[in-house]
């Protein structure tokens, strides 16, 4: 299963891992954290960077190799990079303007690709994204990808 999702800031490198401990808050009953989590489990998050928008957004493929519960949101805000409109783990103020210049109101995370083999037949699956997602990334490079996707 491959996910996109379009991220507030945008990472340097390409492709990077991120390998935690993920849990409950023990303050916060509805989050989960990184930071001293109650039962605390592996949680590995592979994430490609695809493209950014001057730097301010960012699309990110990602594929998990654990399913932990929030795993890319809690992931992604870690590392500084929360998905956009992410009420929960997200930057307030940058949904707020993602809101007034963009009309960017709902969380900015697409469940994109379902893969597996069956009967030594590789099936796969596309859920085409939404008109808001691609508001962001609309030079032609781009729109190949999205079209080929």
């Amino acid at each position: 299963k491959y996910y996109l999702a379009v991220t507030t800031w945008v990472p340097q490198e390409k492709y990077f891992t991120m390998r935690s401990q993920i849990g409950r808050d023990r303050y916060e009953r509805t989050k989960m954290t990184i930071r001293n989590p109650l039962n605390p489990k592996n949680a590995v998050t592979h994430i490609e960077l695809l493209w950014n928008y001057d730097w301010k957004y960012g699309l990110l493929k990602i594929d998990l190799e654990t399913g932990r519960t929030h795993q890319i949101r809690v992931h992604l805000a870690s590392m500084w990079f929360p998905i956009l409109w992410d009420k929960i783990y997200g930057n307030t103020d940058i949904n707020l303007l993602a809101l007034k210049q963009l009309w960017v109101k709902r969380h900015m995370l697409h469940a994109h690709t379902l893969e597996f083999q069956l009967y030594d037949v590789l099936q796969s699956f596309i859920a085409p994204l939404k008109d808001d997602m691609k508001v962001f990334f609309q030079d032609e490079k781009t729109f190949f990808f999205w079209e080929n996707s």
